[in-house]
């Protein structure tokens, strides 16, 4: 189901609507990019 969709898209993501709830999540995703 979810195997089409390339994992570091998924992560883009779950990122992109934690970070609309949770701002603490785009700091988060420096570290994770990093």
């Amino acid at each position: 189901m979810a195997k089409e969709f390339a994992p570091e898209r998924a992560f883009e993501v779950l990122f992109a609507r934690a970070s609309r709830m949770y701002p603490c999540v785009s700091r988060a995703r420096l570290v994770v990019d990093l």
